[in-house]
């Protein structure tokens, strides 16, 4: 059967996650592009069994952080970021948008 309440995710793909984060797995699977992932799961006394989980996809993937610089009147130049949803790749998208604000 699929997931079931209680159960631990020790691997994802392969992927050891024994010591990492909830949002860190989160974020790992996110950052995967495979059309379907495969975890393997422990649940009860320690009995370690694998469920393959279809991926949906989005025709595009929607950018969830707007970013963008206004100059006030006295020409001081403030830098803004908007997160429109929280998700798995949020982290991933202000990292990414720091860097491109910071030039402007």
């Amino acid at each position: 059967a699929g997931l079931k309440q209680g159960d631990l995710v020790d691997a994802v793909d392969d992927m050891n996650f024994n010591q990492l984060s909830l949002l860190a797995v989160a974020d790992r699977v996110a950052q995967r592009d495979p059309a379907s992932v495969v975890l393997t799961l422990r649940s009860g006394a320690e009995r370690v069994r694998q469920v393959t989980l279809e991926r949906l996809r989005q025709a595009k993937p929607q950018n969830q952080v707007d970013s963008g610089v206004v100059t006030n009147s006295l020409g001081h130049k403030v830098g803004f970021m908007r997160l429109r949803s929280f998700g798995a790749r949020s982290a991933l998208e202000i990292s990414d948008a720091l860097p491109k604000l910071r030039k402007e």
